[in-house]
């Protein structure tokens, strides 16, 4: 029995990690809809099917009326594969191989959020 998993429309910032014997090559997008099994990115330059990524994922949460602006920040690490490849993005099949981490940092928002360089 095949079982359906919900899709959320979300946009999360990403960084997308091609797997490969050439060296390694890193994209910054942010997601379209998630799923438990798949991720969706809105892009106008799509990887090919087949391609090996490896993922990090960063969730943002800042508890309302917090005066200190501390928030936890969610970073999930996993490996995928490109499924669907289309003039308007791409769908990851995300494996089962994910990391979760939970850190507390400064709240992010549009003018405070982290430099790409803090991904690493």
């Amino acid at each position: 029995m095949t079982r359906e998993f919900e899709k959320y429309d979300i946009n999360v910032p990403a960084r997308i990690e091609v797997i490969s014997s050439e060296g390694v090559e890193s994209i910054f997008l942010q997601t379209t809809s998630v799923s438990a099994k798949e991720v969706f990115f809105s892009t106008a330059e799509p990887l090919p099917n087949n391609v090996m990524v490896r993922l990090e994922l960063i969730l943002d949460f800042t508890k309302p009326g917090n005066l200190s602006n501390t928030g936890t920040t969610i970073l999930i690490n996993v490996t995928g594969k490109v499924v669907r490849s289309e003039k308007v993005g791409m769908t990851i099949l995300l494996n089962e191989d994910y990391q979760i981490t939970k850190l507390r940092v400064p709240a992010m928002s549009d003018s405070t959020a982290l430099p790409v360089e803090t991904w690493y």
